[in-house]
């Protein structure tokens, strides 16, 4: 076995190698490994005709017809895994059909050649030649080259600033092969092996993007669920996160505070102004919430009415903050409701050493209850008025 066949066995046993990893791949869509295994055959088939080509250079002249053919068919599927390498970055419609075109304007040129020799012909001794036309390959095939890396530049723009060059660079293997084997007319073919390096590479850069993807869509689930849509306050779900993570610490930081909030009043604005005015108050409430207490940590949204603030400050600090969120509710209108009321309570390490995150809770919870029942206990606010 020669050198150059025992290369190209190596190129196809890798593109079926990297054939089966596209394959297996489940962060790949449909289309993307479709393309991508299109590639794969593009290669094998433009180099297995280079090299059987290359084998029946010089092969009795019986073979020579057949030799044209297999050159012909060196020369029309070449360029096409440069087609396929571009439908990898850009699938439109009207790029497909410009390479639809151009494809089959060069494989009639081929194909007229094997009768008039105008790109590449095949002498008396059975090898073959570039023919007086050989020239329109070589541009053709340059133009396919330079298409290539700007369709891959203009792609490298969705991925992270560190991966952008090493993409253009996973191609130079590509244009190595090419100017080796063209520019320097070296006797050992060496086209094949540099595409599949190129593709191996580019593989590698799918993968990593598509997994890019899949992170930022966890991320943005994730973002999602950690969100309260209509307050934009964090969500019961990510409330329910941090507290099984405050839970399961070791010890609660000296300077936490928790603050529970209800809403007073909510049903009756419902029921008497609809939802939307009772969705203002919500809206209200976790404003002067996030206007208050929101530089000091997170606040929650746990319920319809109901919000939760876990926060790391100095206690000496909490009465002065629930003081400032009353004020802020005090000044607070709507535009369909005049006034917006609150009851709160907060509890705090400072106070309660070893009292776990549960029990924070409950006190602050008490607390906010207390509040409430004075806010009700009033005549103004008597509920039975109601």
């Amino acid at each position: 076995m020669d050198f150059y066949t025992a290369v190209v066995i190596v190129s196809f046993i890798s593109l079926l190698s990297l054939g089966s990893l596209v394959y297996d791949n489940s962060h790949f869509s449909t289309k993307i490994k479709s393309r991508f295994l299109t590639s794969f055959a593009m290669i094998f088939l433009a180099g297995f005709s280079e090299w059987l080509s290359f084998r029946l250079n010089g092969a009795p002249m019986r073979y020579a017809l057949l030799h044209r053919f297999i050159k012909c068919a060196d020369y029309v599927t070449t360029p096409l895994i440069a087609n396929a390498l571009i439908l990898l970055v850009n699938d439109d419609e009207r790029v497909n059909e410009g390479f639809f075109r151009l494809s089959f304007a060069n494989a009639v040129i081929h194909v007229i050649s094997i009768f008039t020799g105008w790109t590449f012909y095949v002498d008396a001794h059975n090898f073959h030649h570039h023919g007086p036309y050989y020239f329109i390959y070589i541009i053709y095939t340059i133009f396919l080259l330079v298409l290539v890396i700007y369709e891959f530049a203009k792609y490298s723009a969705n991925f992270k600033n560190h991966n952008r060059f090493s993409l253009i660079a996973s191609l130079m293997p590509l244009y190595a092969g090419f100017f080796i084997q063209e520019a320097m007319n070296i006797e050992y073919r060496v086209l094949t092996i540099s595409l599949v390096i190129s593709v191996a590479m580019i593989y590698i850069h799918f993968s990593d993007f598509a997994f890019q993807k899949h992170d930022d869509k966890i991320l943005n689930t994730r973002k999602l669920l950690d969100t309260d849509v209509m307050t934009g306050l964090n969500s019961r779900y990510s409330y329910s996160r941090v507290i099984k993570e405050l839970s399961e610490a070791e010890e609660l930081p000296e300077d936490l505070v928790i603050f529970s909030v209800d809403i007073n009043g909510l049903k009756e604005t419902n029921d008497a102004l609809g939802h939307l005015a009772g969705d203002e108050i919500i809206i209200g409430c976790a404003e002067c919430l996030k206007n208050t207490l929101g530089k000091y940590g997170s606040i929650f949204r746990v319920g319809g009415d109901e919000f939760i603030a876990i926060l790391y400050l100095d206690f000496s600090m909490a009465a002065d903050q629930f003081e400032k969120l009353k004020n802020c509710v005090a000044k607070w209108h709507g535009n369909k409701v005049d006034r917006l009321s609150l009851s709160a309570g907060f509890s705090g390490i400072y106070e309660h050493p070893y009292a776990n995150i549960n029990e924070l809770l409950k006190i602050a919870d008490k607390r906010m209850y207390d509040d409430k029942r004075a806010y009700y206990s009033s005549k103004q606010h008597d509920r039975r008025k109601r």
